[in-house]
């Protein structure tokens, strides 16, 4: 593909960016004050479980699609170079996501080892948590590219 054309077509509106900051900023609360809600009212019998099963995939999602809304809604002056920096990035993300995915078990065992605990293999949170985790790398490093960009050009 020799130009960025029909990528650019997926990119969501610059006013998601906004709603990428309101769930990042009040998502987690709100998450929160609904399960408050619940376990006020006694909705569920088993909330302890529920919570168990449920609780941080509830707290993922208005993280991961916050992060995703951030990343993929167009910058006011989209062009190529914000394409191409945002690519970039989510390159970053997926190799330092991969590192962390395979280096986290690894460091729990040399913990475990040193602590002279028994060895068990590491939550990591879930497939939305990996998500999650792809996500605030991808957009830290945007944020970086962007930075970097934007001193370079005073």
């Amino acid at each position: 593909m020799k130009n960025l054309d029909q990528i650019e077509s997926f990119l969501l509106t610059p006013s998601y960016r906004k709603w990428g900051w309101i769930l990042l900023i009040g998502g987690i609360p709100l998450v929160l004050l609904i399960f408050t809600l619940v376990v006020m009212t006694g909705a569920l019998d088993r909330f302890s479980a529920f919570w168990a099963g449920w609780g941080l995939f509830f707290l993922h999602v208005p993280l991961s699609i916050g992060l995703f809304f951030l990343l993929f809604s167009k910058e006011k002056n989209e062009d190529e170079m914000f394409l191409g920096l945002r690519f970039k990035a989510m390159m970053h993300g997926i190799r330092f996501t991969f590192a962390a995915m395979l280096l986290f078990p690894l460091m729990v065992w040399a913990s475990t080892i040193w602590n002279g605990q028994p060895y068990h293999f590491p939550e990591v949170g879930g497939n939305l948590a990996v998500v999650t985790l792809l996500l605030l790398y991808s957009n830290a490093t945007y944020g970086y590219f962007k930075y970097q960009l934007a001193k370079d050009e005073e």
